[in-house]
């Protein structure tokens, strides 16, 4: 054997590593955003407008606790947005900015121009020794959309006291920033505090002392030039009340009482000459107010008789000829135009919903944009239900045009809930959710063992409103099954919700013309024996089944027919979470409270036995994945703590017979000081692989955020990686993960994320490789060509008879190559670099329009305790000497 040249040295690739592959693409066209978004606020400034609001799209994930669940004090997980529109009130850009995006509630915002950039202020929920506190914080926003302050600064946030509903107001090239707060006597007041351009908060002042049972509220803030206007009221119907203020915050003059005794909810807005100020009494009223303080209108000039039964919901803006006041008068919205004088003039319809949903409005958003004015209010016409309702829609209102309407909080679809089905002759079946305001479509994407989608887009398997959701898909060897549930009202009394399933062929197109229904149910899950798919689901219904029962159903893949009569009952009184998988004659069944059956092949559940115990949870997250020779089969499952985010994740492994070795509890594997939540789990050759969210990163377990982490169990001992294996190692809202063995016994890895760029949940995957499985190592340093050293990968046990393969990646696209086998080193110089291998095989082969080949074989016998060398070689005008090399591969067999 040659001596080895200097550069030729042993470089061992870690024990095991997850190979991440680009974001899923594809879905991508732009539509109003998924979740809910709703209180829109926006201003002018540096030649820019920048309209943000609330949203909750960080839990698409975890949807519940979006605005914070009904009759629970656990705050939500909105976050604040923002867009930067352009002159008709249309968004600059298919993304929105993400301006605060931390744990829990970010609501409320409130934005103004200061002269440098724009101030975004809005409550905030923090953890406290005890519990949650709310208070006012601040982010600086660019005229460009830069964000300034990626962690939002402190205004005001006593840990014992809650500080809501900001207000701001650019002046002097400062912001006056107001807000509701308590004195040290528990009285209300409203306070605030000066933030320079640099974002340092001044000292606290009192603007508006208490006084008891009258607590200032309802605050409205505008300025221009010099001058600051501060409308209020002392509770629904106990009058309105104004201040002016300098650009140091001196009160000029006495305060302004617009109305005495009644009315309620003001708007004010600013001019060059004054400002506007307008509110509820039993309809809509409003008054010029001068730079002095001067009311033009004592009591003001009816606007609109709208009873006191509508929203008091009104926006105020100057067009440079008139002001506009905006109101809502469900399902539209309205606009009144109002003389520099005070006089009232005519009113133009903004919009009007056709699905008489719209303005379910909480605020109206106005700003001056040339000779017209820029409208945002909340609206629910793409809703259904309360489910997912509420966007933000805008429009340019002006005198000579008329407004048209549409939303401004835009993305791409959210990527959601994804499952992977098993190995397929043409790669993987990623199925999940793609998501837009008030549309689901469940969607197939057909993907190679590294994650590369082998078609530019998606089939579409079905599409409905945000009532249908949780797909699930099996491979029975010629066709998938997609499942997913429907709910066909949301009323105790409706019809019930349904299973619905399509079977689509190896490359993910639907084979069924149309969805079929499987049976009444919620949560299906899917798996094969055989030819034959099984569907389980959980069927409740608060009339007609008021006994949670666990059903399943067979359905013949060849023809999609329904082997059973009806549904057959697996366990009356159960509860839901169900996860299955098929052996070679039965199916295995688990769901919670950790309760399991077998169901066998002709569709007959047997008797339910208990597959472990989850501490205190009546129905945890599950995952289950069989060995691949059918032997076993493990269940992976949150065990929880002190409360339902507090869990770790514990594993048991199951014997065919359903039969453990493991206590009833369980395994943990990452059981950290935080919460391990939403488990998956793949078999590969050699043991189990278990992924998890992980919250290592942050003490507060928000649903939706977390990194994604990994652990190894064997078929048998102790679990590996006793600290996680990162796979997504990030501080962004992460989770949905799902896990899916290869045909390499690597394994492919789909999780969904808040990802850079989209600002909404998109698919993310990567590959995992273990070296116990793949024991390769490289040598050398290779040989440059047009997109640098091509890559060399080995896959494969070595055991004799074992799937083989050495595969090159990012080569010359479209190019023939050679690569070498042998089983000692050359080391021999060649066309610039080094000859690796000394080759005893020499095969040709090409690279395709990717730069990828892949070359398999069958491990031969009889060669244990040898070293397989490998080394391609690429025809490639743009290297030394029109050859790029990799480095040498090295296999060594056990």
């Amino acid at each position: 054997m040659r001596a080895l040249p200097f550069l030729l040295v042993a470089v061992a690739l870690p024990a095991q590593q997850f190979v991440p592959a680009p974001v899923l693409l594809g879905d991508d066209a732009v539509s109003a955003s998924a979740g809910n978004q709703a209180r829109p606020a926006v201003a002018t400034g540096g030649g820019a407008t920048l309209a943000v609001w609330e949203d909750d799209r960080s839990s698409r994930v975890d949807s519940v606790y979006g605005g914070g669940a009904a009759n629970s004090s656990v705050p939500g997980n909105f976050d604040v947005f923002g867009v930067l529109l352009d002159a008709a009130g249309r968004p600059l850009s298919t993304a929105p900015i993400a301006i605060a995006a931390g744990p829990w509630d970010q609501v409320k915002p409130r934005i103004t121009w200061n002269g440098s950039h724009f101030l975004v202020v809005f409550e905030s929920t923090q953890p406290t020794a005890f519990y949650y506190s709310v208070g006012i914080y601040g982010a600086r926003v660019t005229a460009s959309g830069t964000v300034l302050d990626a962690v939002p600064f402190r205004i005001d946030d006593d840990a014992d006291l809650d500080e809501r509903d900001p207000v701001v107001a650019g002046v002097g090239g400062r912001s006056l920033v107001s807000w509701l707060d308590f004195d040290s006597s528990g009285l209300g007041v409203v306070r605030s505090r000066f933030v320079d351009a640099n974002g340092l908060v001044s000292p606290l002042s009192t603007r508006v002392p208490g006084s008891p049972g009258l607590p200032p509220g309802e605050l409205s803030m505008a300025s221009v030039g010099n001058r600051v206007a501060m409308a209020w009221s002392f509770g629904p119907g106990s009058g309105v009340f104004a201040e002016i203020y300098d650009q140091n915050g001196i009160r000029l003059g006495n305060r302004l009482t617009l109305s005495a005794t009644s009315g309620g909810k003001p708007a004010v807005g600013a001019a060059p000459h004054g400002f506007y100020i307008a509110w509820q009494n039993g309809g809509f009223y409003g008054s010029p107010v001068d730079l002095n303080g001067v009311v033009a209108v004592p009591q003001g000039a009816m606007l609109a008789p709208i009873g006191a039964t509508y929203l008091p919901a009104l926006a105020v803006a100057f067009d440079g000829t008139d002001w506009l006041v905006a109101y809502p008068a469900p399902p539209s919205v309205l606009a009144v135009r109002v003389a520099q004088n005070g006089t009232v003039g005519a009113t133009t319809t903004v919009t009007t919903s056709p699905t008489q949903l719209v303005v379910s409005v909480t605020d109206i958003a106005a700003v001056a944009s040339n000779a017209s004015v820029i409208l945002l209010w909340t609206d629910s016409r793409l809703g259904l239900e309360n489910l997912d309702p509420a966007d933000v829609f805008g429009a340019a209102v002006s005198a000579s045009s008329v407004p048209t309407a549409a939303p401004i909080t835009v993305s791409v679809p959210a990527q959601v809930n994804a499952k992977i089905a098993e190995i397929a002759p043409l790669g993987h079946l990623v199925v999940y959710e793609q998501q837009t305001s008030g549309v689901t479509k469940i969607m197939t994407r057909l993907v190679d063992p590294q994650g590369n989608p082998v078609f530019a887009q998606p089939f579409e398997v079905a599409v409905g409103d945000r009532k249908i959701s949780s797909p699930a898909v099996a491979w029975n060897g010629s066709e998938y099954l997609v499942t997913w549930g429907r709910i066909q009202s949301t009323s105790t009394n409706g019809p019930p919700p349904l299973i619905e399933a399509r079977r689509c062929d190896v490359l993910g197109s639907p084979i069924d013309s149309v969805p079929f229904t499987v049976m009444e149910g919620a949560g299906p899950t899917v798996a094969a024996v055989g030819s034959t798919f099984l569907v389980a689901g959980l069927y409740r219904h608060l009339v007609l089944q008021y006994q949670p029962a666990m059903r399943c159903r067979r359905v013949d893949g060849p023809s999609g027919a329904l082997l059973d009569p009806a549904p057959r009952n697996i366990l009356v009184g159960a509860g839901g979470g169900a996860k299955m998988v098929g052996f070679a004659d039965r199916w295995l069944v688990v769901f919670g409270p950790m309760v399991a059956a077998f169901v066998l092949a002709d569709g007959t559940p047997q008797p339910v036995f208990f597959a472990g115990t989850t501490g205190q949870a009546p129905g945890p997250r599950l995952a289950l994945c069989a060995e691949p020779n059918g032997a076993g089969a493990c269940l992976v499952f949150e065990h929880q703590r002190s409360n339902q985010f507090r869990a770790d994740v514990h594993v048991r492994r199951l014997l065919a017979d359903g039969s453990s070795l493991d206590p009833a509890e369980g395994v943990p594997v990452g059981a950290g000081i935080q919460a391990e939540l939403r488990p998956a789990v793949a078999a590969l050759d050699d043991g189990y692989l278990c992924l998890f969210a992980d919250h290592r990163d942050s003490p507060e377990i928000e649903p939706g955020l977390g990194d994604v982490f990994a652990a190894r169990v064997p078929f048998v001992g102790a679990p590996l990686d006793a600290a996680g294996l990162p796979v997504l190692d990030t501080v962004v809202a992460e989770g949905g993960v799902a896990v899916m063995r290869t045909d390499r016994g690597t394994a492919l890895v789909v999780a969904s994320a808040m990802a850079p760029g989209f600002s909404t949940h998109r698919l993310q995957l990567s590959q995992y490789r273990s070296l116990a499985v793949t024991p390769w190592s490289v040598l050398g340093s290779g040989l440059s060509g047009a997109y640098g050293v091509p890559e060399i990968r080995g896959f494969g046990t070595l055991q004799p008879g074992a799937y083989t393969e050495v595969s090159i990646f990012s080569a010359a696209t479209s190019s023939p190559a050679v690569t070498g086998l042998g089983v000692a080193v050359a080391g021999i110089p060649l066309f610039g670099g080094v000859l690796v291998p000394q080759p005893l095989v020499i095969l040709d082969h090409q690279t395709d329009a990717s730069g990828t080949s892949r070359l398999s074989f069958a491990w031969p016998q009889g060669l244990s305790g040898i070293d397989l060398y490998a080394q391609s070689w690429i025809f490639d005008p743009f290297a030394v000497q029109s050859f790029a090399a990799t480095v040498g591969l090295r296999g060594r067999a056990p």
